[in-house]
């Protein structure tokens, strides 16, 4: 029985709660999200070079050719990010539904391995399903306007996914410990055993009777 992320409650709250913070940021703002993140790692790593080109240059020792070489390789990272930014968010986008879908897979598995103490219930395997449907489409959809909406509706039903399942693991390891527990001991039946017959008194000799 696979249990592995769910023997705590945490880990899939934990789960739940990024998804669904994920996904409503996503159903709010679309795919411009993506760019957004896309050009604020763009202005951290521009920033960072300016930084450090200006601490090379008050520098007079030997580390000052060194911060004005790394500091130049992160402005040129920073431009390059900028012009290439539909391109990483398409990255981002084909990144993040592979997620997904390897996660709602797992979800199917560990449904699959706990039916046999949990029990078939549609809901458990429908949903994590479903997921893997949208994950599928978000990474086909990739270059599409939309694709932001459908992997935010995708995430928050993940998140669905991940209660649903943490639940019906919890049912399945606490039915499979019931059926490993010992059964209770009857208590053992004591048979009386039969009374020693009681002696006969022993018949006289013909020897014995003539005295």
């Amino acid at each position: 029985m696979i249990t592995y992320g769910f023997k705590k409650n945490l880990s899939p709250l934990l789960r739940c709660l990024i998804a669904l913070a994920l996904g409503v940021i996503l159903l709010v703002w679309g795919k411009s999200f993506f760019k957004t993140v896309i050009i604020i790692v763009a202005a951290v790593l521009a920033l960072a070079g300016i930084v450090r080109i200006v601490m090379g240059a008050l520098k007079k020792n030997a580390e000052k050719k060194p911060l004005i070489v790394n500091g130049a390789i992160d402005i040129a990272i920073a431009i390059l990010t900028l012009i290439c930014a539909t391109a990483f968010t398409d990255a981002l986008i084909v990144i993040l539904g592979v997620a997904i879908l390897v996660f709602a897979v797992y979800h199917i598995v560990v449904v699959l391995s706990v039916a046999k103490y949990a029990g078939k219930k549609t809901f458990y395997w429908l949903v994590p399903l479903i997921v893997s449907f949208l994950a599928a489409i978000t990474m086909i959809m990739y270059k599409s306007e939309i694709v932001g909406y459908v992997a935010g509706a995708t995430l928050v039903i993940y998140a669905i996914t991940e209660i649903a399942s943490m639940i019906n693991v919890k049912k399945a390891i606490k039915a499979r410990e019931a059926a490993k527990a010992p059964a209770a001991e009857e208590p053992a039946v004591v048979e009386e055993q039969p009374a020693a017959a009681e002696e006969q008194p022993a018949e006289e000799t013909p020897a014995e009777e003539e005295k």
